[in-house]
């Protein structure tokens, strides 16, 4: 259990856990206006990651879903696909994609599984592969026996971009993970806002964030720090508009509300 902090040369933290435990209503707290804006809402680099994980996720899921379909399909083929024979119905180019500088080639097929009829299509960009099929050809695929409609025609793939769709779900697993992180790191600041102890901390920096930027300008933070068991932590708060901290957040001396389990889980009381 964390202990209170002791009193040192310096006011910000003379009693600083009794004095703000003191100071502010007990867990869990109701959201102020205030904390609703500044804390509960995105703000700063939260902000930007959130939107720019959502855009990535946006442009590019929707092409993945489209380009790599069948890719579950490819995985699960390589490691559980059943021989089997199909009947050619067709195969064409597909003009509107490219894969190594190549037009894929679909290749259209049925076949007959205890007693009943599967179709499936697949894809290659190997044109010496398929040139010489015929319609009514007899050809080599892989199905799998649970699920036979997943399938593909040997040395074809699933997909139509291949296994180079592997490189395409990069940028939306990328989109993923910068908004998951930027919810979580939300989500921990409401939290110790709710439920956080209290103590006191000093402002160490009132001024723009030139790391990140938002439509050509820098978020404007706060930063402050506090002690908890002799260590030494750090929290910040940001915001487009400086006026909306500095004027919420007039004093250097602020009540800091702390994750026991984790004190770089903070944020500050506001009213």
């Amino acid at each position: 259990m964390n202990k209170p902090q002791q009193d040192v040369p310096s006011d910000w933290r003379k009693g600083g856990y009794r004095d703000a435990y003191e100071a502010i209503p007990r867990p869990p707290r109701k959201p102020t206006r205030v904390a609703k804006e500044l804390i509960y809402a995105y703000q700063g680099s939260q902000r930007v990651l959130r939107i720019v994980g959502l855009v990535l996720i946006a442009i590019t899921l929707p092409i993945t879903a489209v380009l790599g379909g069948g890719l579950p399909s490819d995985i699960v083929l390589s490691i559980a696909g059943k021989q089997g024979i199909a009947t050619i119905r067709g195969h064409h180019v597909v003009e509107n994609v490219r894969v190594n500088n190549q037009h894929p080639i679909a290749v259209s097929y049925d076949f007959v599984l205890d007693g009943e009829k599967y179709s499936g299509e697949s894809y290659t960009v190997h044109v010496m592969a398929i040139e010489s099929l015929r319609v009514g050809d007899s050809l080599p695929i892989e199905y799998l026996s649970v699920a036979p409609s997943w399938s593909r025609a040997r040395e074809t793939t699933a997909s139509m971009m291949g296994l180079s769709t592997l490189l395409f779900l990069l940028f939306p697993m990328i989109g993923l993970g910068l908004y998951g992180w930027a919810r979580r790191a939300n989500a921990r600041e409401i939290r110790a806002f709710r439920d956080g102890t209290a103590t006191k901390g000093l402002v160490t920096k009132r001024g723009f964030d030139v790391n990140t930027e938002i439509n050509g300008e820098h978020p404007y933070e706060i930063v402050w720090e506090f002690h908890v068991d002799g260590a030494r932590h750090t929290g910040k708060l940001q915001h487009m508009k400086r006026e909306a901290l500095d004027n919420n957040i007039p004093s250097d001396e602020v009540i800091v509300l702390y994750d026991v389990r984790d004190p770089k889980v903070n944020t500050v009381w506001l009213e």
